[in-house]
């Protein structure tokens, strides 16, 4: 059984420093997102963060858990969490994608907008974490 997590946050890293911080937690994520049997994509673009994961329940709640402690964001909001039919990012343990102002303004006003939630900017958002993936 997959499950995912979808969510946005904003980042709490200094503009100057977030390449570098960045390529950290691509790095870090992808090793651990082996072990762990999850896959998904991260996406940035002006001080907002999303990703989406996927993989198996006990994978994803280690993984979410470490996620939601992580210091360099806050205001976690959830978009979208439960089953899923199928990984959409099989073949990366961690896709990244950054610095479009596509999808920037979106995750800007899912923070600033929760109830926006399961509307058009997630699924703008999904959209723009597969074409990158594929």
């Amino acid at each position: 059984m997959i499950n995912h997590w979808l969510y946005v946050s904003r980042s709490s890293v200094d503009v100057e420093g977030i390449d570098g911080t960045i390529q950290d937690i691509v790095t870090t994520s992808q090793q651990r997102n082996l072990a762990l049997s999850v896959t998904g994509v991260l996406l940035y673009a002006f001080g907002y963060f999303s990703q989406l994961i996927e993989g198996p329940e006990p994978g994803l709640i280690q993984l979410r858990a470490s996620i939601v402690k992580d210091s360099r964001h806050h205001d976690i909001v959830t978009l979208s969490e439960g089953p899923a039919p199928a990984r959409r990012f099989s073949n990366w343990s961690l896709a990244y994608a950054g610095g479009s102002q596509y999808f920037g303004r979106d995750l800007e006003r899912l923070i600033e907008q929760p109830e926006l939630k399961g509307g058009e900017a997630i699924e703008r958002i999904v959209r723009v974490m597969e074409e990158f993936a594929s």
